[in-house]
């Protein structure tokens, strides 16, 4: 029986950079500066994700399993920066009011688990290349609370990957701009040459008011291939709203096929495991207060 293994989360790490980055605009052309977080900010974020996958396990030509199966996460979490450097924010007080992964297996759940962060606060900081994470009372949490924080705050105190490449530049309606290679890396959050991704566009195609802020809406397509070990790919499609007056990310929509083809087990037993599906990433950013 194949089992749902726990998938990294390139797409969920693309838009973290985009939380930390502005915009002026005159007439139908849109120019970009990026505003750093300052202390006293105070940020919300909704993310929801969701997999549904189809996964078969073929052996000398003959299928031999075959299970659908899904994971749905979602977390909300607040958060304060407390101190900053010359990247921005360096250190944050975060609060998880939600935390929660639910497992399915041909359509029923069977796993619904709280993440251990749920209902917790963390202080986490930058200091040199590592990430220090405490709970509200200083000590330091578990190895997989620590894990799930990092993954959340990877590029706190850090130069944003987008800065260089969108600080200044200038945006017109329905103007496609390919985001080179290494800076997509980090933004899709592949590095170590596992993943490489072939092609990521914004197009920027219309300005609107939301929720009180006056938003630059972008179209985000991207192609993804891995490079070794396996054969995975991605095309992902959807929208990103960002603030023209600070650059972050309000809304972000994504969703596209993807597909895993691997070979396991010993050389006189191999076998292949072949997972088809669909992710669909949803964020958004729920106010807050800015200096």
């Amino acid at each position: 029986m194949a089992r749902f293994r726990r998938y990294s989360r390139p797409a969920f790490a693309f838009v973290l950079p985009l939380l930390l980055c502005g915009s002026l605009s005159a007439a139908d052309v849109y120019e970009v500066h990026c505003r750093p977080h300052q202390v006293g900010d105070v940020t919300g974020q909704e993310t929801a994700l969701k997999l549904d996958l189809k996964i078969k396990v073929m052996q000398f030509g003959q299928l031999i399993d075959s299970t659908a199966q899904g994971v749905d996460r979602r977390q909300s979490h607040r958060t304060e920066v407390l101190a900053t450097n010359a990247h921005g924010a360096s250190r944050v007080r975060v609060v998880y009011s939600k935390a929660q992964q639910t497992i399915a297996s041909e359509g029923q759940t069977v796993d619904t688990k709280q993440e251990p962060v749920t209902g917790k606060t963390y202080h986490v900081e930058r200091v040199g290349e590592e990430l220090v994470v405490t709970d509200a009372n200083g000590q330091q949490p578990s190895d997989e609370e620590i894990k799930f924080i990092v993954g959340n705050f990877q590029f706190l105190g850090r130069p944003n990957p987008l800065w260089e490449f969108l600080d200044g530049r200038q945006f017109t309606i329905n103007e496609r701009v390919v985001v080179p290679d290494h800076l997509a890396g980090q933004l899709l959050g592949m590095s170590g040459g596992v993943d490489k991704p072939e092609d990521l566009g914004m197009t920027l195609t219309e300005v609107r008011e939301i929720q009180g802020r006056r938003c630059g809406i972008f179209k985000i397509d991207f192609t993804a291939r891995s490079s070794e070990g396996n054969m995975m790919s991605m095309k992902i499609d959807g929208s990103m709203a960002l603030d023209l007056a600070t650059g972050r990310a309000v809304e972000v929509g994504l969703s596209g096929p993807v597909a895993l083809n691997e070979t396991r087990g010993p050389k006189e037993g191999r076998y292949d495991v072949n997972t088809t599906g669909k992710l669909e990433l949803a964020i958004r950013a729920t106010g807050g207060q800015q200096r």
